[in-house]
């Protein structure tokens, strides 16, 4: 099976992950966008990288900016 996307390699703590861009930057996933009930009129692509982590964690729906916590533990190799 091939792996489709941009892959990087992310290391901390010595151990390294492989990831793949791609699944971070696909905010439709999970529903069709075309349904009638589905209102994307104020949606805004928000894409937070691998290495940052919200504020409280977890899954969020948020109005304004986006607080972000940088984990600067975590190396991020180009590809």
């Amino acid at each position: 099976m091939a792996i489709k996307g941009t892959m990087v390699t992310m290391k901390k703590s010595g151990k390294r992950k492989r990831i793949r861009i791609d699944d971070f930057l696909d905010p439709g996933e999970g529903y069709d966008t075309q349904d009638s009930f589905i209102d994307d009129s104020e949606a805004v692509d928000v894409y937070v990288a691998p290495n940052v982590s919200t504020k409280h964690g977890g899954f969020f729906v948020y109005e304004g900016a986006l607080e972000g916590l940088e984990d600067e533990s975590i190396e991020i190799e180009a590809p």
